[in-house]
């Protein structure tokens, strides 16, 4: 159980890390949290493999990626 916590916080740190690059590239770029899991006391480090779940939205609200296929956006 915890291993699944460890993975989900490693996911919202990774996600948190590459929308803040982006968003220095990009001033328009609109980040919003959903869940952050409680308890995480493990940080990810250099080397770390992450993976997370994203949707990509336009400003109108025009879905245009998503990790999951068959996600509705």
């Amino acid at each position: 159980m915890q291993s699944r916590g460890f993975a989900r916080c490693l996911q919202v740190l990774m996600l948190v890390t590459v929308l803040c690059l982006a968003k220095a590239k990009e001033e328009e770029l609109k980040v919003t949290v959903l869940s952050i899991p409680e308890g995480c006391d493990q940080k990810s480090k250099s080397g770390d493999m992450l993976t997370m779940h994203y949707i990509g939205t336009l400003a109108d609200g025009t879905k245009f990626d998503s990790s999951r296929k068959n996600e509705e956006g």
